[in-house]
């Protein structure tokens, strides 16, 4: 999502990749409060994350994988099976540390370290679906 200003506006192909995505295999991991990214989802009429790791979930986030390795547990996965969608160095950092595959998007140039790389989340959509169906 974009913010600024108020504006908030999904990245495109969100609504499409949430609405795809099996219920309950997914979760959202950020250093915002959970209140704000359920207000914000809400807002933008997309799909509330199922599990949310938030600023207040864990004593360390990224770049430490502590946030990423919560969101696992929460939803009973392997991290090795994970895929993590990240669009900062940060991110990536801790989405690797985690043993988790790391794709980057939202960006011309991808950060260091993940594994496959996309323009836009709109790009990478249809690979997302695959690789967690």
């Amino acid at each position: 999502m974009t913010f600024g200003g108020g504006d908030y506006r999904a990245f495109a192909g969100a609504g499409r990749l949430l609405r795809d995505m099996e219920a309950g295999s997914w979760a959202l991991v950020t250093a915002n409060l959970r209140r704000r990214v359920e207000g914000r989802f809400r807002r933008l009429k997309l799909p509330i994350p199922p599990v949310i790791v938030d600023a207040e979930s864990t004593t360390r986030g990224k770049p430490h994988p502590e946030p990423y390795l919560a969101a696992a547990t929460a939803l009973q996965v392997d991290p090795a099976r994970c895929l993590v969608i990240e669009d900062s160095d940060s991110g990536v950092s801790a989405g690797i540390a985690a043993g988790m595959t790391v794709w980057s998007v939202n960006s011309s140039i991808p950060p260091s370290g993940s594994h496959r790389h996309f323009p836009a989340l709109a790009d990478a959509t249809a690979d997302i679906i695959r690789f967690v169906g």
